[in-house]
């Protein structure tokens, strides 16, 4: 894990702290997507779009109770759903 993610992870951890390592990747994941995007062009509105959508997301995960989706227990999901 990188310096940045564990940094996420710990932040994550205050909250949802069997969760933190697996929501910290999807956070730097989106980070990075965020990075390459906006380094092959996208604007500020577009950027901003993502990010408050992934807000969004992030904030609906953590108000949930822990889902094995996200403590890497029960498998993977189907692609589509």
């Amino acid at each position: 894990m990188e310096q940045s993610e564990a940094l996420i992870a710990a932040r994550i951890a205050q909250d949802a702290p069997d969760r933190a390592d697996r929501l910290a990747g999807i956070v730097t994941t989106a980070l990075k997507g965020m990075s390459a995007a906006a380094r092959d062009g996208a604007g500020a509105d577009e950027l901003r779009a993502f990010a408050e959508a992934a807000a969004a997301g992030f904030r609906a995960v953590l108000a949930q109770k822990t889902s094995p989706a996200f403590t890497g227990e029960g498998g993977t999901r189907a692609a589509g759903g």
